[in-house]
């Protein structure tokens, strides 16, 4: 490279550049173009990106923290039919995704099973359910519910830390514009359910 430059600056000593010479001088400076432009199209695509995560509202955030949450999570035996049963998803009241969980576990898997979407009426039903998301955001509503699912093996999600801190498997909320979630581990372990390790050490709190 120095010798091409120091050619074509025409510098006491060198020779005029050869044909061979221009031609790497035209593929050196070809490349770095095709390298620039690689360069702004990584950079276009992130920042495009990051304008469609800022897009994207809470409700979808949290409902895509949910899809994945069954990765991390073992059930007792028994919890399920079949080793291909589905995963049952319960919505008890106000749905807190505002139907975002619908579209986001279509198609999506969790240890070789698919999920099912449901809308719960009591508490009662809870025990048919693997995965139970609560609408309830107030705090005495939500540590009576914590106490009625205690003697279920079902996951109990609230969009509220107070859910963790009062019995629930886990509560979560938005902070920055991404999930925070605290775990009840102790509770989790009542119910049967073991909870990895990995998503312990991401949650803020384990109780």
């Amino acid at each position: 490279m120095r010798q091409h430059l120091t050619a074509a600056c025409g510098l006491p000593g060198s020779r005029r550049p050869g044909a061979s010479n221009m031609r790497d001088l035209r593929d050196t400076s070809l490349h770095l173009r095709l390298v620039g432009m690689v360069v702004a199209a990584v950079l276009l695509a992130c920042l495009t990106s990051s304008a469609a995560v800022s897009r994207t509202g809470d409700a979808e955030i949290q409902a895509q923290f949910v899809s994945k949450l069954a990765r991390f999570i073992s059930w007792p035996d028994g919890a399920f039919a079949s080793d291909d049963a589905p995963i049952r998803v319960g919505i008890l009241g106000e749905d807190p995704f505002d139907g975002a969980l619908t579209e986001v576990l279509e198609g999506v898997t969790a240890r070789g099973r698919s999920f099912e979407l449901h809308s719960v009426d009591s508490v009662e039903e809870a025990d048919t359910y693997h995965i139970l998301i609560l609408g309830e955001t107030k705090r005495r509503k939500l540590s009576r519910l914590a106490h009625a699912l205690k003697k279920t093996s079902v996951v109990s999600i609230a969009t509220s830390f107070v859910f963790a801190e009062n019995g629930g498997t886990i509560g979560m909320e938005m902070f920055k514009g991404k999930v925070a979630f605290e775990v009840n581990n102790r509770s989790a372990k009542m119910a049967g359910l073991e909870i990895s390790s990995h998503l312990l050490r991401l949650a803020s709190t384990v109780y």
